[in-house]
């Protein structure tokens, strides 16, 4: 399925390559640490408590945080 939006982090800042991507359901974060190690994290829309977004000079990071659901 095609991602409703997709954010591409620039490796300069961090040096580690990341992506967003909205799809209708979930929100899905990679982090590429190298070829054959691929983060990715799933986080459903219900579940995220929190967006901000922290401005710097040169660069800005995205936050999304969730709601502590405990089992």
């Amino acid at each position: 399925m095609e991602p409703l939006l997709e954010v591409k982090s620039k490796t300069l800042g961090t040096g580690v390559p990341a992506s967003l991507r909205a799809y209708p359901e979930q929100v899905e974060v990679r982090t590429v640490h190298s070829p054959r190690d691929v983060d990715v994290q799933t986080v459903r829309y219900d579940e995220i408590s929190k967006v901000e977004i922290m401005w710097g000079m040169s660069f800005a990071e995205l936050k999304v945080k969730t709601r502590g659901l405990l089992s």
